[in-house]
């Protein structure tokens, strides 16, 4: 981490696209393989994108921003809103209480029916748009 300016820790100059889009997925709770189903695309083609060998389409760099809950300026360039810095400060200790769980399980069914709502929507506005052209 930048120790000066801990804003510059995704930044371009510290992290690539595959740090960025690693960085994301794990704060949006999703495995490669759940991120690479929402997008459609296989699981090689995703961890290609995550390991810098491949990089996504334009198209698809908005949809992956919303898909992890970020701005596409963050994503492309690591500034604006993004996902927070790791902490220095230590994990709090703590048995993890089974309500935890269950309230995370239910929190991944509802981002899972919103991501599924926004594709719904994006391809809509992808259809309007076409016309309009």
């Amino acid at each position: 981490m930048d120790a000066e300016n801990p804003e510059n820790w995704f930044s371009e100059a510290v992290a690539t696209l595959g740090d960025r889009l690693t960085a994301a997925r794990e704060n949006a709770g999703l495995s490669c393989a759940e991120a690479a189903s929402c997008l459609g695309i296989s699981v090689e083609t995703y961890t290609s994108w995550e390991q810098d060998s491949a990089f996504p389409r334009a198209s698809l760099c908005h949809t992956i921003a919303g898909l992890f809950g970020v701005s596409l300026a963050w994503l492309l360039t690591g500034e604006s809103l993004g996902v927070e810095p790791p902490q220095n400060d230590p994990p709090a200790q703590g048995p993890c209480l089974p309500s935890t769980d269950a309230d995370l399980r239910c929190m991944r069914e509802d981002l899972a029916e919103t991501r599924l709502r926004v594709q719904q929507i994006d391809e809509r506005l992808q259809r309007i748009l076409l016309h309009l052209e």
